[in-house]
């Protein structure tokens, strides 16, 4: 009896202790119909004050999430929906009357934050001590935290599941989805990795190399306790502690909170943030994963190498290999781009005269070999010089292994025995594939056929030639009494709408590739190296002219805009080619140069698919499915990873926001591999469904938009229904880049 009343007793008190906890954690309770703005109450706070829930400042606008309250700057530990723009200062956030977190923005798009479970509405929320924000159910259940879906880091109390992930940030200022991904196995393992590889396992830089004992290894979570432990349990068991904090004990004179972090540069670190009674605080790093930053693949981006910095045996800086300029040397991570041409050289017989070599000692290169020789270091050196494909040669214990162009995860170490041989030009040609070729004089030119001849009056004459310099070589320019003569040279194989439709003369997709590329370097011509900035105004299948050689170049100024040095943009009368022309152009009038942008992605999609962005009509309803135009695209040698990446750039290159829309330099660098892709934004569907129904003229338009896919689903992205197809796994994820 006595047993029965102590175990009474005992029951009671911890059922009290638990009802004050829970009393403590809700103190700061968030009833239905609260709100936060940037412009007004812009947070809610947990009860202790160190933590915070609301809007922050990031870049021109403002992001949702969670931070910890630390100086001189706040800590982000969540951030919600952190691949969007950020927001302005008249959103709103509202835990609505109906029990739902829902965010608005100015455009009045309503979107929900939490993803609640069978719909269940919410009864109050709160802002715990934890660093977790909760929402609860009127049994005061949880119904959804966030907690269950990190970012970046882990908190005191929290746990990664088996298969979960962390993300990194692009920046300590810049939430957003960064370069790096820890992956939570279900092996019991945790691995760090660059994102976006295709062999995981092969790119891995750091693993724990856990020997895991449980029967059920899919069960192990990385966690991190209140007190500073980070480990990983099966259930209530210690697999492994990874690192157990000093400071385990608080003093009674501060607070203690820790945080897992995978930073920005890829290693994952314990932090300990302490907030003294007198509101001074301090943070530290516990624990790294890694001490060696160039042991980190990808902290450099492509076509640079990492070597350790003068000042530090750990700390890594980021350098261009020979020939090669950093995209950003403000942002080094971004990577380096090729300053040089390597066309010229392919096409001479003997390419060594165009190369030069320069060697490097590294203990590392990524990527795969395009081929592997046995041969010596010399000879290693001698067969990249004189191949056009090879970019750069790894030789290391008599193996000669050799790489396309762009280069990454290369780090340099003077005490190593392999090296680099990285082949450059010294011939910095131009990006621009149009240049003024050496006049030819008074020379005959019989063939009429061949001349395409411009009568340049008095009015508008100056304009008019600066087009035509833009566009083409010009090759003869004769005096003929009062009156000037320009002639340019014959593009023999016409327009490439007609040869993109026609089977016997459609370029293979090599030559597809390159002409985009050229197209593309024109557009960067106009944008940014002449004198003037052009916009073209009318960037189309039918203004692209094709020469012997299979090269494009630009055609038909009759509505190029000239920009002064103090305009951005003009505004001008509806005037392009329906199909081709930019949503704002349409709408309010304004063009810039990112109306050209999107022009050229409407091209872009057509000159891949080998298909018009409108049909009229069509024979059969398979004729406008997107698995239909890709099928065909198997009778032909393509490269998976270049129709990836085209396909990306020109998703891109057409959202309807124009600053979403890449500049053509960033276009030219992604096409070719150099630049990483951003992730994709939803456009809304109502501009491309509102087209596509217009049938005033019994036609049907295809009009492109990026969407998720799902296997054994639908997929919209030519504006309309498309199953499933050869190249799902082209359009699957990887539009929308994630760990798994």
């Amino acid at each position: 009896m006595a047993s029965v009343s102590v175990a009474l007793i005992l029951l009671f008190t911890v059922s009290e202790i638990i009802r004050a906890a829970q009393n403590h954690q809700l103190k700061s309770t968030i009833s239905l119909g609260s709100s936060l703005s940037p412009s007004g109450q812009h947070s809610w706070n947990s009860s202790s004050g160190l933590f915070q829930f609301g809007f922050y400042k990031q870049g021109s606008g403002y992001s949702l999430g969670i931070w910890l309250v630390t100086s001189p700057n706040i800590t982000v530990v969540w951030t919600a929906n952190r691949d969007e723009q950020p927001m302005p200062s008249n959103a709103t956030l509202a835990l609505t009357m109906d029990g739902k977190l829902i965010l608005k923005t100015e455009e009045s798009k309503e979107k929900p934050i939490a993803d609640l479970v069978f719909d269940e509405p919410a009864s109050f929320a709160s802002m715990l001590d934890s660093g977790n924000f909760v929402l609860y159910n009127n049994r005061s259940g949880i119904i959804w935290e966030s907690f269950s879906t990190p970012t970046d880091t882990i908190l005191g109390g929290q746990s990664l599941e088996s298969g979960e992930h962390l993300l990194s940030s692009v920046t300590e200022t810049n939430s957003s989805t960064g370069r790096f991904c820890l992956s939570m196995q279900e092996d019991g393992n945790i691995v760090l990795y660059p994102r976006n590889m295709l062999n995981k396992a092969l790119e891995a830089y750091w693993a724990n190399g856990t020997d895991i004992q449980s029967e059920y290894p899919y069960s192990v979570k990385l966690n991190l306790s209140p007190n500073g432990v980070l480990q990983l349990l099966s259930g209530n068991k210690t697999q492994k502690i990874l690192f157990r904090s000093s400071y385990s004990l608080k003093s009674m004179n501060e607070t203690v909170i820790y945080r897992t972090t995978l930073d920005s540069d890829g290693i994952l670190r314990l932090y300990s943030h302490h907030f003294k009674n007198d509101g001074n605080s301090t943070v530290g790093v516990e624990w790294s994963a890694l001490e060696k930053q160039c042991v980190v693949k990808g902290f450099c981006g492509l076509n640079s190498y990492c070597s350790t910095s003068t000042n530090s045996s750990t700390k890594g800086d980021c350098h261009c290999f020979r020939g090669f300029n950093f995209i950003n040397p403000e942002m080094k991570f971004l990577g380096c781009y090729r300053n040089f041409s390597d066309e010229e050289g392919c096409k001479r017989k003997m390419p060594a005269e165009f190369y030069n070599i320069t060697s490097l000692k590294i203990t590392w290169l990524g990527g795969l070999p395009y081929a592997k020789l046995s041969v010596s270091k010399k000879d290693c050196s001698k067969s990249c010089l004189n191949d056009c494909y090879c970019g750069a040669a790894f030789y290391s214990n008599g193996a000669c292994s050799k790489h396309k162009f762009p280069l990454m995860f290369a780090t340099k170490d003077q005490y190593a025995s392999a090296i680099l041989f990285i082949k450059w030009s010294s011939g910095q040609a131009n990006l621009s594939t149009h240049r003024i070729a050496p006049p030819i004089g008074n020379e005959k030119v019989n063939d009429k056929r061949k001349l395409l001849t411009v009568l340049a009056g008095c009015l508008g004459s100056i304009t008019f030639l600066c087009f035509l310099i833009a566009i083409s070589s010009l090759l003869v320019y004769k005096h003929r009494s009062s009156k000037k003569l320009l002639v340019y040279e014959f593009m023999s194989k016409g327009s490439l709408a007609d040869l993109l439709v026609n089977l016997e003369t459609r370029p293979l997709w090599r030559d597809r590739v390159r002409i985009a590329l050229d197209v593309a370097r024109g557009l960067l011509y106009l944008h940014d190296e002449c004198e003037v900035q052009i916009i073209h105004c009318d960037i189309k299948l039918r203004n692209i002219l094709i020469d012997d050689s299979w090269r494009a170049k630009i055609s038909d100024f009759g509505l190029a805009k000239l920009l002064m040095p103090n305009q951005t943009g003009i505004v001008a009368g509806v005037r392009g080619s329906r199909g081709y022309m930019a949503p704002e152009w349409q709408n309010s009038g304004l063009i810039t140069v990112k109306s050209d942008v999107y022009s050229f992605g409407v091209v872009l999609l057509e000159i891949i698919c080998c298909r018009s962005n409108f049909e009229v009509n069509v024979s059969t309803a398979d004729e406008v499915l997107l698995s239909t135009w890709l099928n065909k695209l198997v009778e032909e040698e393509v490269d998976k990873i270049t129709l990836e990446r085209m396909v990306k750039t020109g998703l891109l290159c057409i959202q309807d926001e124009p600053n979403l829309r890449p500049s053509m330099k960033n276009v030219i660098l992604m096409l070719e591999g150099t630049m990483e892709i951003p992730i994709l934004a939803f456009p809304p569907l109502s501009h491309h469904l509102e087209e596509a129904n217009n049938t005033a003229h019994k036609k049907k338009y295809i009009y492109y938009c990026s969407v998720e896919t799902r296997p054994h689903s639908v997929k919209w992205l030519s504006g309309f229904w498309a199953t499933p197809s050869p190249y799902e796994s082209v359009f699957k994820d990887e539009f929308y880049p994630m760990c798994g």
